[in-house]
């Protein structure tokens, strides 16, 4: 996301902290890899892993822990995340004409993976592959839809993917409407996620990415305690040009022990 730079630390830059994701297989300027695969470098911005790949069904394996255990565990159910202003759950087909809104805004798609001539079709079957009633499996994705608390108007979204190839590992990303920037509304939202894959799906570590030029999600990210761990030179082809790609993560001892749950999830 390309925006202006502000010194408020609470808040989102206008250009908001968005993320990019990896397109939804249903996207024709590029295809993802196989479900059971997943690249190291965020929401594929926030560490690129974070992704909109198709997929989400829920199977029997434990969400964020290292497959061979106990069989009979079963996916965790996933209660609304709620903070002081917000509240996240699923993104559902009710979402779908606002969801499409915001992506379809060309400073919202300016950092993303998706062009703004974003189909709706597309949003179906992104929808329509999620998770609604749990945390993805591994090598899965979910779309928590940010909701404004009182009106239940969507703000946005943060992408959550379970890493297939490393247990109890975990990438998010997000996007934000234009119209929710600015507002400390992504400081809010992701601080809640990180809180909850932490303490409640038992994430040992959180992963994210954003392009080099992204200093607004980069502030963000440092913000609420990730730690800048790498960079990609050139390291992505996207939209006709290369692209240099930031690396982030937090573990759990960090983020637990920083006490980072920013305006985190209330009763």
């Amino acid at each position: 996301m390309r925006a202006p730079v502000r010194s408020t630390a609470d808040q989102d830059p206008p250009g908001g902290p968005r993320a990019r994701h990896r397109p939804p297989a249903t996207s024709p300027a590029r295809s993802s890899p196989p479900p059971a695969a997943s690249r190291t470098s965020g929401n594929r911005r926030l560490e690129r892993p974070l992704a909109d790949r198709a997929g989400g069904h829920l199977s029997g394996t434990p969400v964020g822990k290292p497959t061979g255990g106990d069989s009979s565990a079963s996916t965790p159910v996933l209660g609304p995340v709620t903070t002081a202003r917000l509240v996240l759950t699923p993104l559902v087909t009710s979402d779908i004409a606002a969801f499409v809104a915001y992506r379809r805004d060309p400073d919202v798609a300016r950092w993303q993976s998706w062009e703004p001539t974003y189909a709706e079709e597309d949003a179906r079957e992104l929808v329509a592959g999620r998770p609604t009633a749990g945390l993805p499996d591994p090598g899965r994705w979910l779309q928590l839809g940010i909701r404004d608390r009182a009106t239940r108007q969507l703000l946005g979204d943060v992408a959550v993917h379970c890493l297939a190839d490393q247990p109890a590992t975990w990438e998010i990303g997000i996007t934000l409407a234009a119209a929710s920037q600015g507002r400390g509304v992504a400081t809010e939202a992701v601080g809640a996620v990180l809180q909850h894959l932490f303490t409640t799906a038992g994430a040992h570590r959180v992963v994210a990415s954003c392009d080099s030029r992204n200093q607004p999600v980069a502030r963000l990210l440092r913000r609420l305690g990730m730690r800048h761990e790498s960079r990609a030179v050139d390291g992505d082809f996207s939209k006709g040009g290369w692209t240099t790609l930031d690396g982030y993560a937090v573990l759990a001892r960090e983020h637990l022990t920083a006490g980072r749950a920013v305006a985190g999830p209330v009763p």
